[in-house]
């Protein structure tokens, strides 16, 4: 059984919220039981990864978002030391958005700062796929 959760737009890079009607970072409430989850990063990268994260007594919204930055953090730094033409190496020319490199990870399209997070899935107990969107 998939169990959805909506959450204010949060900018996964500053943990930034923009006000909304859905769950926020505000509240201290726990949201998620397990005092270790593993989360499924798929966007926007090529190769996808799952990382897992602990944290005693479960975890809250702003919790659940620094476990998501942390992964963030990890799979563009892993990116930038695995690709064999470095990001920063690329002209962009007329382009916003982000070349394909092809390290580790194989991010495309969008810039740790581009990304959002509006909410996420438990596919399985334990187990989140994020919605992320730029």
């Amino acid at each position: 059984m998939t169990t959805s959760y909506r959450c204010n737009t949060i900018h996964i890079e500053s943990g930034r919220e923009y006000p909304g009607e859905y769950l926020s970072t505000k509240n201290k409430k726990k949201i998620i039981p397990q005092e270790e989850i593993q989360i499924e990063f798929s966007y926007p990268i090529q190769n996808p990864a799952v990382f897992s994260f602990k944290n005693k007594n479960g975890f809250t919204l702003k919790e659940f978002w620094k476990a998501v930055n942390t992964g963030y953090l990890v799979i563009y730094s892993d990116e930038d030391e695995t690709a064999p033409v470095k990001e920063v190496d690329i002209d962009r020319g007329m382009l916003y958005n982000r070349p394909k490199t092809e390290g580790k990870y194989g991010v495309w399209g969008h810039d740790l700062g581009d990304l959002i997070l509006t909410g996420f899935e438990e596919v399985k107990p334990g187990v989140f796929h994020l919605d992320v969107e730029s």
